[in-house]
């Protein structure tokens, strides 16, 4: 049976990430062709479901606007490091209710992960590090992302503060394998029609995701790692009308919150990899420090860590 057989669609509403989250013990990798060798640690993240199965933690979102495909460069060789698709989790008019328990339960899950982190000091080999090192507003654990200005407190102070009214985005990035040159994560139209990633590169438009909490990423930093693992889009502007046919496709994460399938047999449907390995590794914004790594398989999941186990890089 694969550690991700039993992976469903989790909604944000009820989800109780202190009772259902589960870790794994911490992956030692490496970053290959590097001059000198630089190990990085991996925790991956499960769920378990309410049936008492477990499988990954995926999130449908709301029908959100995102500014389309946008590419990650490296600062130091101003090479692509990877794709991101970010998503505007409030509406502009202020959050639904459903946006805000979303966001809610992303919060919560952060939390989770602080907790656990701190629980483990010794495990991660990291024993000073502090709750104010994971909840500072810049370069912080929370991945999601708040437009900041300038302003001057009572006192005269001048400080940054969040844009008020304006809500968080999630720069989530997206499944690649260099190796074949493929997207991994899955876009479709409103009609089940695939839509190529490169195709939505800078477009606006509207989205439907189901997000992937997928581990815990403990390099020159530590970061959430969070995917985008489908997306049925609406874009704003869809120029000239495609006349010619093309293969249709389902849409089979989200068809599958409808139908009660589990995600990971939809996935098998199709024969896609899995993505644990360097070449599929992800992140969030300005995290490139996890990109092009190796890791083997990690080992079954657990809800409590005792020891590290080293892994050699492939």
């Amino acid at each position: 049976m694969s550690d991700n057989e039993n992976t469903q669609l989790t909604p944000a509403e009820g989800y109780n990430a202190k009772q259902r989250m589960i870790f794994s013990e911490p992956i030692i990798g490496s970053i290959p062709d590097s001059k000198v060798k630089i190990e990085f640690k991996r925790i991956n993240i499960s769920s378990r479901n309410e049936d008492g199965s477990v499988g990954e933690l995926i999130i449908p979102t709301e029908r959100l606007y995102s500014f389309g495909v946008s590419e990650n460069t490296s600062q130091e060789t101003g090479n692509v490091t990877g794709f991101t698709f970010p998503l505007c989790l409030w509406s502009r008019d202020g959050p639904t209710p459903a946006e805000k328990t979303w966001v809610d339960t992303f919060n919560e899950i952060v939390e989770c992960c602080i907790d656990y982190l701190l629980e483990n000091r010794e495990e991660i080999d990291m024993f000073d590090l502090t709750r104010g090192d994971l909840t500072k507003s810049k370069g912080g654990f929370n991945p999601l992302y708040f437009k900041k200005e300038k302003f001057t407190d009572e006192k005269g102070k001048s400080g940054l503060r969040n844009v008020p009214g304006r809500g968080p985005a999630l720069y989530a990035k997206l499944i690649y394998s260099k190796k074949q040159d493929k997207f991994l994560t899955q876009f479709f139209d409103t009609n089940d029609n695939i839509i190529e990633a490169r195709d939505l590169m800078g477009k606006h438009c509207y989205a439907t995701g189901a997000v992937k909490i997928e581990s815990i990423f403990i390099g020159a930093k530590i970061a959430l790692q969070v995917k985008l693992y489908e997306a049925v889009v609406e874009p704003s502007k869809m120029g000239m009308k495609r006349l010619l046919a093309r293969p249709k496709a389902r849409s089979k994460v989200l068809a599958s919150q409808n139908e009660n399938k589990s995600a990971a047999f939809a996935l098998d449907d199709d024969g896609v990899e899995d993505n644990t390995g360097g070449d599929e590794a992800g992140s969030l914004v300005g995290s490139g420090d996890e990109d092009n790594v190796e890791t083997k398989k990690p080992s079954p999941k657990k809800t409590v860590v005792r020891k590290v186990k080293r892994v050699g890089a492939k």
